[in-house]
């Protein structure tokens, strides 16, 4: 894994994000083939995002997640990884996971 971590915030809208209660927090971290050392910020950001939508997809069912989700927010994480993540909630197939938050 190339240990690039990013925080994905998931709402409705930009205005219920503001409130805490309703966001959606994931850490991603991103496989070799996502977060290689070729790829663009932009890209990373776009499949972290895409890997905690899977993730909350995964948590709840696609169907209530479909169309609820109209605002997201990816950025790099650069704190020290917390030592009690445990077992990730979802890994995607290409080896990315997510850790709801």
């Amino acid at each position: 894994m190339t240990g690039l971590f990013y925080v994905v915030d998931l709402s409705r809208d930009e205005q219920l994000a503001r409130n805490p209660r309703h966001v959606e927090k994931f850490l991603v971290e991103l496989c070799e083939e996502h977060g290689g050392v070729n790829t663009r910020d932009v890209d990373r950001q776009g499949s972290a995002t895409a890997v905690a939508f899977q993730a909350l997809e995964n948590r709840y069912t696609p169907e209530a997640v479909s169309g609820t989700v109209g605002y997201s927010l990816a950025n790099r994480y650069t704190d020290t990884i917390p030592s009690n993540l445990g077992q990730p909630h979802f890994t995607d197939a290409c080896g990315c996971r997510a850790w709801k938050i």
